[in-house]
């Protein structure tokens, strides 16, 4: 058994080409936050020249210098969070996004706690709710003024969904798809929607529209159980897939289960312009998953060994 305030907890962010770094500054600082476990950040970063600028000594900054393609597709998350990873020294290893924010100051410590009841244990996928986009500025310009602490004490939850600073109700279209395991539920802004249905130009990019209620890319590993499954693979190029496999291959050999739901362990979504979603990458990304998982996880830890 580890104790909660001995434990040292990495939580991984990667930064690439353009993404708003403001909202960088805001997630990790309330991480830094975090009450009763022994933090450091790790913010992997990939473009032309950092951006990046620590403001702690808990901060681990990395930084590899790459040239995006015009529409970003040659975005290799997979290769970032590796990078990520094999710089921390934490026992756990909690990979994030970085416009993934922990509302709950014990919600790291409250995950350690889980995992030391249960060794074997590994966890995935917390419930997410959403922040509007159009209130960003209001939430940063509280934050820089205020600080982390009161910014999230003014956080409001309007609806089962969404979370404002403001209160105002934000109309949403709700749909539920069957996955694998689990139904899955998706929401978009009425108004995003009904572009949606406008016309065919958005049609095969509706991760641009509609974004599923759980974090998929958050994970809570020990480190041990990453190091066993040979880390993220690094054959996903731009968006989607890396975290499903990596998920894929813990399952086979850890007791993988969700994040409990409950308002104290779910984390706000900082909604954002997604500019650098490419659907070919996605469809590609979807190929090469069904692909790995017909040639038997044993061949994808032997592949994932030559990069980890």
């Amino acid at each position: 058994m580890i104790s909660m305030k001995n434990s040292k907890v990495s939580v991984i962010f990667p930064l690439y080409g353009t993404f708003d770094i403001s909202r960088a500054y805001v997630v990790i600082d309330a991480v830094l936050a975090q009450e009763d476990v022994n933090v450091e950040v790790v913010v992997s970063e990939q473009g032309p020249k950092s951006r990046f600028k620590p403001s702690s000594k808990k901060i681990k900054h990395i930084f590899n210098q790459h040239i995006p393609s015009e529409d970003l597709s040659n975005y290799n998350p997979g290769l970032i969070r590796n990078i990520g990873i094999k710089n921390s020294e934490g026992e756990f290893i909690y990979t994030n996004d970085s416009d993934i924010l922990f509302t709950n100051p014990k919600y790291l410590s409250s995950l350690v706690n889980l995992m030391n009841e249960k060794p074997d244990l590994a966890l995935f996928k917390p419930e997410m709710r959403r922040f509007p986009i159009q209130e960003f500025e209001m939430l940063h310009t509280m934050f820089e003024k205020e600080g982390i602490k009161h910014t999230i004490h003014s956080l409001i939850k309007t609806e089962e969904y969404i979370t404002t600073i403001s209160g105002r109700d934000y109309p949403i279209k709700i749909v539920t798809r069957p996955g694998r395991t689990y139904e899955k539920v998706y929401t978009a802004f009425i108004e995003k929607f009904q572009e949606y249905r406008s016309g065919d130009h958005l049609l095969g990019k509706e991760p641009l529209i509609f974004l599923e209620n759980l974090h998929v890319g958050g994970n809570f590993f020990r480190r041990s159980q990453i190091d066993h499954v040979n880390g993220y693979c690094e054959d996903y190029i731009n968006w989607g897939c890396e975290d499903s496999d990596l998920q894929w291959k813990i399952m086979h050999f850890f007791d993988l289960q969700r994040i409990p739901r409950g308002e104290d362990l779910d984390v706000l979504h900082l909604d954002h312009p997604k500019g650098y979603f490419n659907s070919e990458a996605w469809k590609k990304n979807e190929v090469r998953f069904k692909e790995r998982r017909e040639k038997g996880v044993e061949y994808c830890l032997a592949h994932d060994k030559k990069t980890w």
